[in-house]
């Protein structure tokens, strides 16, 4: 009860910047949950960390809660991934959002890759790439669904996100555009080619909104990459590969603009320090420009 009552008197209000879609966390997404037990673990599971966050002297019993209930939520979503259907699409896509936030509101070590790690993909980017494949056909029912208006207005983002006429001119192109010609010039795989060309172009995409949307930026706007840049990308960041590492640095970026969030505060400059580490010289000059963008090498020090 505790926390199902902080995440609507409080919590709701530090997951989105806009008004609307905030009503729509505090009231409709809850009345969600009160229907599918994995929602309303994943509405709890939030609440924790954010008492964590807010009580340093109860963190640990806060934390130890929120994993509890994330972990119940996420095995009974994984698990009706291969059954979507029009009565739980919105509740997974619902739980979804909230397993992006707790994954980052969580204890993260100094190690910590955010989206992958030792045994490959991230819990929660194995849930999301999952119902990848399935979101399309569901379109209809997610739209006519009880959150329809809040995946309606993120349509409307994802088509803008995908205008080629909308991307011509925006201010990060030239060092995108950098990078993508370093990476072909020194790529003689053309399978990895694919997967940095594929990532690149959908780290680009944000950038755009970003740049054109910094008031109103969300982490859906940062995360659709996830669902669009090829498996093979992954791979090869996991694997620590120069080039992937470089791409990924530009995704920091998007990144930066949440540490407003106190769910995603610090992370930017976390990723970056552990990208800064493990590039050489050569493809430190690759990722001069996202290391500016978040502040420069004076943060990552400092953060150090």
């Amino acid at each position: 009860m505790e926390l199902l009552h902080h995440y609507t008197t409080s919590t709701y209000h530090t997951l989105r910047s806009d008004a609307v879609q905030r009503t729509v966390w505090q009231m409709s997404v809850c009345e969600v949950g009160f229907s599918h037990e994995f929602v309303l673990r994943g509405i709890l599971a939030i609440a924790a960390l954010h008492l964590a966050h807010l009580r340093p002297s109860r963190k640990e019993f806060y934390i130890a809660r929120g994993m509890m209930h994330h972990q119940l939520g996420l095995r009974m979503a994984t698990g009706l991934l291969p059954a979507m259907n029009e009565e739980n699409c919105t509740p997974l896509c619902v739980f979804a959002a909230l397993a992006v936030m707790f994954a980052m509101a969580s204890p993260r070590t100094p190690e910590d890759f955010l989206l992958v790690n030792d045994k490959g993909l991230a819990d929660w980017m194995i849930l999301m790439r999952g119902m990848n494949s399935i979101l399309d056909s569901s379109e209809p029912n997610l739209f006519a669904g009880p959150l329809g208006l809040m995946f309606q207005s993120g349509h409307r983002r994802f088509q803008l996100r995908s205008s080629e006429p909308f991307m011509l001119g925006s201010p990060h192109d030239d060092q995108v555009l950098l990078l993508q010609q370093r990476i072909l010039d020194s790529c003689v795989d053309p399978e990895r080619g694919n997967a940095y060309m594929g990532a690149l172009a959908e780290v680009r995409k944000s950038l755009t909104v970003l740049f054109a949307y910094a008031e109103t930026y969300e982490g859906s706007d940062a995360f659709i990459w996830v669902f669009r840049t090829p498996e093979e990308y992954f791979v090869l960041l996991r694997e620590q590969d120069q080039s992937a590492l470089c791409i990924f640095a530009f995704f920091c970026v998007s990144l930066h603009r949440l540490s407003g969030h106190w769910w995603a505060h610090g992370w930017s400059i976390h990723l970056m320090s552990q990208i800064y580490r493990l590039v050489d010289e050569e493809h430190r000059w690759w990722i001069q420009w996202p290391i500016d963008q978040i502040g420069g090498l004076r943060a990552l020090q400092d953060f150090s």
